[in-house]
């Protein structure tokens, strides 16, 4: 099916610590779940225990929500980082997503690292289910340049993308908004739809960004310490979450 962007209502994606943080969330109307642990990085990898513990509740209970989670990136060697990948591909989770600072030399890596017969193998060999599970995340400091999306969506992995994100690596410098020009932004959704990929964004993004949100239509938009309590580290707050569901529909 052809991903076109008419009509389609910006999704959204809330980054959960525990069980009773998705639960919470999936009582709100959220159209993913990101399972993380905002010690960990920008992405925040969460234990395989926590993953495993919400998604197979999820399975479970049959709750409609699309799971994610990112991946421990620290492994060195190739077969280190397999018997990782299958690891979290088999926690029950829809979507898998993977770190990549916005260089060349970065996306160099991660395509030398992920594009190699052993992940290929892997990922053919779970084709059923995770033949779109990958969702590489740009993690930025700087604009980005364009032609870095034009080389990943290119590559032959990008058979196996859901889609591209972008997201801030330094959580109290701003928003993913003060780093990407509204020009830029729609040039890399355009490029990701015409290879048939959604577009997601995230990065430090509160309500006060939804009128500038609406006006980009990613495909969904995360946030975290903008629907917390107090920042990203605290708690989720249900009148946030639904003030910003609302204003999304």
């Amino acid at each position: 099916m052809k991903i076109s962007d008419q009509k389609r209502k910006i999704k959204l994606l809330v980054s959960v610590r525990s069980l009773q943080e998705s639960l919470l969330a999936a009582k709100n109307n959220v159209d993913f779940i990101d399972i993380k642990e905002p010690k960990n990085g920008p992405l925040g990898a969460a234990p395989i225990s926590t993953i495993a513990e919400i998604a197979n509740h999820f399975t479970l209970k049959n709750i409609d929500v699309s799971i994610s989670s990112a991946i421990d990136n620290n492994h060195r060697k190739v077969n280190d980082r397999v018997t990782n990948l299958r690891t979290y591909l088999r926690t029950n989770i829809d979507f898998l997503k993977i770190g990549i600072d916005g260089d060349q030399d970065s996306l160099d890596s991660f395509l030398k690292i992920y594009y190699s017969n052993s992940v290929l193998s892997l990922l053919s060999s779970e084709k059923r289910k995770f033949t779109r599970c990958l969702i590489p995340v740009f993690l930025l400091d700087k604009p980005i340049e364009i032609k870095l999306f034009r080389i990943i969506l290119e590559s032959k992995l990008a058979d196996y993308f859901y889609g591209l994100m972008i997201d801030t690596k330094n959580k109290s410098h701003g928003t993913i908004l003060d780093l990407v020009s509204y020009e830029d932004l729609k040039v890399i959704k355009k490029l990701c739809l015409k290879k048939n990929k959604y577009f997601g964004m995230a990065g430090s993004l509160d309500h006060s960004c939804i009128s500038a949100i609406k006006d980009t239509k990613p495909n969904w938009v995360g946030f975290r310490g903008g629907l917390c309590v107090n920042g990203r580290d605290s708690t989720l707050c249900v009148e946030k979450i639904k003030e910003v569901r609302g204003a999304l529909n």
